[in-house]
């Protein structure tokens, strides 16, 4: 844990990163948007909490839920 305290900022840049080039796989522009913006609330709800388990449960699903959605929509 103590690289994430470290580099907090990193993390979550890394994190937003990921998140939008992962979204440009898809064709359709609504389903981009609408996984954009839930992908980004769930990050911005990570880098408020204070508990780093709650931290690491929320990135875990932010993960789940980018492949649940790519296995649905490819």
């Amino acid at each position: 844990m103590k690289i994430i305290k470290n580099n907090k900022n990193l993390l979550y840049l890394a994190c937003i990163i990921v998140v939008i080039l992962f979204n440009l796989l898809f064709v359709e522009f609504g389903f981009i948007v609408l996984i954009v913006i839930v992908s980004l609330i769930i990050v911005a709800t990570t880098i408020t909490l204070k508990d780093e388990k709650k931290q690491l449960i929320l990135l875990a699903f932010l993960l789940v839920f980018h492949i649940y959605v790519w296995f649905i929509f490819t």
